[in-house]
């Protein structure tokens, strides 16, 4: 529990612009790396028979549009920090059994 409450001090103690960087950095990785990683996954497991014809190559919209979602999702994000970092949005610990949980709501 101490160290998510270092992260905690950590996070609200970003400047806005650092805040940025660091969830953009975290959107293209968890969320476009993971897509990809996942996919390569699904088709190592399961690609011994093609069932589909083979893709075309990416087109540009294509790529234009996943840039698109990562930099919304960053400002959503980035959005919900703001809110949690000015008390809108408040963390507190709930104890569910044997463990303790992570519990968000707004004020």
């Amino acid at each position: 529990m101490k160290l998510l409450q270092n992260l905690e001090a950590r996070l609200r103690a970003l400047t806005p612009a650092q805040a940025s960087a660091l969830l953009l950095a975290e959107n293209v990785v968890t969320i476009f790396a993971g897509a990809v990683a996942a996919g390569h996954g699904l088709v190592r497991a399961f690609g011994h028979g093609r069932v589909a014809p083979e893709p075309k190559p990416i087109a540009p919209a294509k790529v234009l549009f996943t840039a698109s979602m990562i930099v919304l999702n960053t400002a959503v994000t980035h959005a919900g920090w703001w809110l949690w970092r000015n008390g809108a949005v408040r963390s507190a610990w709930v104890p569910a059994g044997a463990r303790s949980s992570m519990c968000w709501y707004c004020c």
